[in-house]
């Protein structure tokens, strides 16, 4: 009889040992799917780092590139003002005698 009890309790935990392997291997399962899940949806927004990233790079391009542009066109300005200033100083002091003489300004 007493190895009666034996067996069964020996069975029992058989059972109790293999009921907890097989919670820790679903257990585990379960697990390494979470994991992958992450993983991929890390990969995912990595992929959409980097590409907001390119993006970036190429929006701070095109600025720099309006940016010079709109120095190129105030040197241009600057120029042309100087050039026009220049011209108007020039005709003004090439005419004041022809003006002089015309009105009789000794």
């Amino acid at each position: 009889m007493s190895d009666q009890k034996e067996d069964v309790r020996g069975d029992r935990s058989y059972a109790e040992v293999r009921e907890w392997l097989v919670r820790i291997d679903a257990n585990q399962t379960h697990q390494t799917q979470l994991l992958e899940s992450l993983n991929a949806r890390a990969e995912k927004a990595l992929d959409k780092a980097d590409i907001a990233e390119d993006k970036a790079y190429e929006a701070l391009r095109i600025a720099k590139r309006a940016d010079q542009r709109i120095d190129e066109r105030e040197r241009e300005e600057k120029v042309r003002t100087r050039w026009l200033l220049g011209l108007v100083v020039t005709v003004m002091v090439a005419t004041l005698p022809i003006i002089a003489k015309f009105y009789g300004v000794d």
